[in-house]
């Protein structure tokens, strides 16, 4: 493992502008991509000359490759090529429902799929052998089930904070199904879920799922500034499918088509997804680990310096096991 340079969150914008970006755009190139369906996706791979090993970035629930930026070059630094890009309905991808505050799809899987045919994309473009997959929240559920569906795809897998089970906040999964359901049935499915709000400016870093606010006051500008980046809540159909998607993901002769060693990384005052869900599916997965990361909030990978250095190391070392 390389030794691991955080940017100092005192002047973190600016070394983000000065340093971050520049390194990123220095050995960045654009992959087309055609998902599931001719979806165009927003594909980026960060290839340092010399890469002699990869690993793909999934993004979580209203986020997108940007957010993750500052990750990308963390994995610069110890040797990788970082191949990163927008789940569709988020960011640059193609979306199908024209409010831009909504995250819509069809079917779960079209998510998986998706990943798949950007690993095949950019094979060309990778250093040789299988990369490795990081997940987070939504994108950790994508991950999942992508061990799942294409085992031989990845050499390992990190399910950082993943969205295995959908957190409904007390409503029971059958009465939040039946409720999507029915919004559907009647047509309304590819709009904002009633309890959620479109995006509006003025984010506070008191309602914020990570703990460095250095890092959410950085994205909050990039979001009030770019309009794509603007995604806040889930359609109804979004919520039938993460549900259904749950459901598939822990069926027991699913769990036991994974091979690919994974680690669950668990953040200790989460509120965003279930604990229930990935601690089934590390049961159900013997080549997978939980791992609970102490004071940090779900989104881990935005913390204060402080925690997020042990958390990083967690992270290469296990990439670097034989």
């Amino acid at each position: 493992m390389q030794p691991i340079v955080l940017p100092d969150e005192t002047r973190y914008a600016e070394q983000m502008r000065s340093e971050v970006l520049p390194a990123l755009a220095a050995c960045s190139q654009r992959i087309p991509c055609t998902g599931e369906g001719g979806a165009a996706l927003n594909v980026r791979l960060y290839a340092p000359a010399g890469a002699q090993r990869s690993i793909v970035l999934s993004h979580g629930f209203c986020e997108s490759e940007e957010k993750l930026r500052e990750l990308s070059w963390l994995f610069l630094q110890q040797g990788y090529a970082v191949l990163a890009y927008d789940h569709r309905g988020h960011g640059f991808s193609a979306r199908e429902v024209a409010d831009p505050s909504v995250v819509h799809v069809q079917d779960f899987d079209d998510y998986v799929r998706d990943l798949a045919r950007v690993v095949e994309a950019a094979r060309p473009h990778l250093p040789p052998g299988r990369p490795a997959l990081f997940g987070h929240s939504m994108g950790g559920g994508i991950a999942a089930r992508a061990l799942e569906l294409y085992p031989d795809l990845f050499c390992r897998c990190v399910l950082h904070a993943p969205m295995i089970r959908v957190n409904t906040h007390g409503v029971p999964d059958p009465l939040a199904k039946a409720i999507a359901r029915f919004f559907v049935a009647i047509g309304r499915g590819g709009r904002l879920f009633f309890a959620q709000k479109p995006y509006a400016p003025g984010e506070r870093f008191e309602d914020a799922c990570c703990t460095s606010p250095a890092r959410f006051t950085y994205y909050a500008d990039l979001r009030r500034e770019t309009p794509a980046l603007r995604t806040n809540g889930s359609s109804y159909r979004w919520i039938l499918e993460a549900l259904r998607s749950g459901d598939r993901l822990l069926q027991p002769e699913n769990l036991a088509r994974i091979r690919t060693p994974a680690l669950v990384i668990r953040a200790e005052l989460d509120d965003l997804v279930r604990p229930d869900g990935q601690d089934a599916f590390v049961r159900g997965v013997p080549c997978a680990r939980l791992v609970t990361i102490r004071g940090v909030k779900h989104e881990i990978y935005r913390s204060k310096n402080d925690q997020l250095l042990p958390y990083l190391e967690t992270i290469f070392r296990f990439l670097e096991e034989e």
